[in-house]
């Protein structure tokens, strides 16, 4: 078993990688890291990015891992690829509607827990939790009273609005 120390550092490199350069891909990671000296399994390496809140999010180009702020969930993200994520968002994502107590985005085929994972990644507070199909994604919020106000943050931040 792997100690803290180990486990710190091996996130701390992570974070660097994702940071710093497009990683599309865990074994793209995966070889970042062994390159740095670290060995890690895929499922270790999966596990590491959700506990560090790293999402894998579409751009214009192809995919990129980036990891989550919990105080401004686009705070890391350039105005670029925030303008691609919604461009992007806007292609996959062909409608949002809710009722007093959910709220339902359908997608492409395909796209919906990507979407889903991105959605969870933002740790909203109004957001309770999401459960993401193949190309409809279930959205419910925290309270019925936030219910207006997260479908209309939704549109905002999917460039549906």
């Amino acid at each position: 078993m792997a100690e803290s120390g180990d486990k710190t550092k091996r996130h701390r490199y992570i974070l660097k990688i994702v940071q710093s350069r497009p990683v599309a891909t865990q074994d793209e990671l995966l070889e970042a890291l062994e390159a740095k000296g670290i060995e890690v399994t895929q499922s270790t390496l999966s596990r590491d990015l959700k506990d560090l809140r790293v999402s894998r999010i579409p751009t214009a180009d192809d995919y990129r891992y980036l990891p989550a702020d919990a105080g401004d969930p686009e705070a890391g993200l350039t105005a670029t690829v925030q303008e691609r994520l919604r461009a992007v968002s806007a292609l996959e994502v062909t409608s949002i509607e809710s009722n007093e107590v959910s709220i339902v985005l359908r997608t492409l085929p395909g796209r919906a827990q990507g979407l889903a994972h991105y959605l969870d990644a933002l740790d909203s507070p109004d957001i309770m939790g999401t459960v993401a199909g193949d190309d409809t994604i279930l959205v419910l919020p925290r309270s019925t009273r936030r219910t207006a106000r997260l479908r209309r943050q939704l549109a905002g931040l999917l460039g549906l609005d």
